[in-house]
């Protein structure tokens, strides 16, 4: 990953050299990777220019803090017998503890004319300062991102007034009165992009020679869309068309919008954020109106319930001289409008049924006869009394007993015995097998080979 940018900003790359004469060439260094560093830096000549005509001013190791900004300035002398012609260099840069990841400027071009083409009139001391000899020209060196800088001043102008007018009206201005400037771009959501929030100096300072306007911009930004009565899809397309991002969904019960419908959201409409920034909203949970289930069977009750979106929740049994095993009430009430899922617990009018003789009957039956009476199974419990195993011995309540829909029937039952399998070898005689034991009075007794021992005489 580059570590950073390096940015034209305005003008040409193609300056003007005079041999015999030294130019300076300034260039903003600017560190926004995030983290201090500490860049080298170095001229690096293209032939037929030499590395003996460039010199930095000053380190060429720079320690910068994270968004900490340096002048760098290079001259450049060419030799009084330099040839008219193209020289061209760059400015490069690297980490000093990682030469690897390096960053280089545009290429910078020196002209030399014939010597019958004019030349800039020279300053005070022999010297052409870089931003007479550039006419306009500009170029920035940034560390982790594009900030930008642009370096021209001529003359002694005025700071003029910048705040509120956009980025291209103030750099419009400052070109005109060759005001060197850099720009920083910030975020406060109150302004349009692009806008200058603040100036440094104040409208109306003198500029002197190497001085810089500071511009702080907003950056780029967009205004969150409304998403109120949309749907999750539908908000999330508008999102995305805006370059915005769909933040965390919660749920909120609205007794007026649909259910799915966005309520609110944050950031609201119309605040202004960064491109990408999530937008979380706040949707009203389906809601469901609670049908009568008055009437109904328990099983007629469920399957509303379902129809509904909702489920069947506790039975409640009570004894009113009513139909037997239908709906008295219900928890939430017919109307109510709930969310979707909700539990919704009914109260049956008791259905006494009378409990059958399962005495001597297997365990399985017993069973089925229960649940087809809508009785349950309790507690099993399994005796060896010499009955037909998995037969039932006992019941609780006793055959004959009339008890409520839903109640249970403890069992007493047969224990089942294990079978025991003989073994082959032993059970199932044969003529190998009597060939083996060599016992001519082996006998075959109730499914055993027996062998009888032998008499005394034999």
């Amino acid at each position: 990953m580059a570590i950073a940018t390096i940015t034209h900003v305005a003008g040409t790359e193609t300056l003007t050299g005079t041999p015999g004469r030294t130019l300076d060439y300034g260039f903003l260094l600017t560190n926004t990777s995030g983290g201090a560093l500490r860049l080298s830096i170095e001229v690096r000549p293209q032939a037929p220019a030499e590395t003996g005509w460039f010199e930095i001013q000053g380190a060429v190791e720079r320690d910068l803090e994270t968004g900490q900004t340096e002048n760098l300035t290079v001259k450049v002398t060419l030799p009084p017998a330099t040839p008219p012609g193209r020289y061209a260099f760059r400015l490069r840069g690297y980490l000093t503890d990682d030469r690897e990841r390096t960053i280089e400027s545009p290429e910078l071009v020196l002209q030399v004319p014939a010597a019958n083409t004019p030349q800039p009139t020279p300053s005070k001391g022999g010297k052409v300062p870089w931003w007479a000899v550039a006419g306009g020209i500009g170029t920035i060196l940034v560390i982790g991102g594009i900030i930008a800088a642009l370096l021209i001043i001529d003359g002694k102008p005025t700071m003029p007034e910048l705040a509120g007018k956009s980025v291209k009206e103030a750099v419009a201005l400052l070109n005109k009165d060759k005001i060197g400037f850099q720009i920083y771009e910030e975020f406060t959501g109150t302004v349009d992009s692009g806008q200058v929030i603040r100036q440094e100096p104040a409208p109306g300072t003198p500029m002197e020679s190497g001085d810089f306007a500071t511009l702080h911009v907003e950056i780029i930004s967009v205004a969150t869309p409304s998403l109120v009565d949309l749907s999750i899809p539908q908000a999330e397309q508008r999102l995305i068309a805006e370059g915005l991002a769909l933040g965390a969904v919660s749920e909120e019960e609205s007794t007026s919008a649909q259910g799915g419908a966005v309520l609110r959201h944050t950031p609201a409409a119309n605040e202004r954020v960064l491109p990408g920034t999530s937008i979380a909203v706040v949707v009203a949970k389906e809601l469901v109106t609670v049908n009568s289930l008055v009437g109904q069977t328990v099983t007629e009750a469920g399957q509303s319930l379902v129809a509904q979106g909702l489920r069947q929740g506790s039975v409640t049994q009570r004894r009113t001289g009513g139909t037997p095993g239908v709906v008295l009430s219900h928890t939430p009430a017919a109307g109510a409008r709930v969310s979707a899922g909700t539990a919704v617990a009914l109260v049956v009018e008791d259905q006494m049924v009378r409990v059958p003789n399962f005495l001597g009957t297997p365990q399985t039956d017993a069973t089925a006869t229960l649940t087809q009476l809508g009785l349950r199974v309790g507690t099993v419990t399994h005796l060896t009394q010499g009955k037909p195993a998995g037969s039932v011995l006992a019941q609780r309540p006793a055959p004959g007993s009339e008890i409520a829909v839903g109640s249970s029937i403890d069992l007493d039952v047969e224990r089942r015995r294990p079978v025991v399998r003989p073994d082959p070898a032993i059970m199932l005689p044969n003529s190998h097998l009597l060939e083996q034991i060599q016992n001519p009075r082996t006998q075959f007794i109730g499914g055993t080979l027996r062998a009888v021992p032998p008499d005394d005489g034999q």
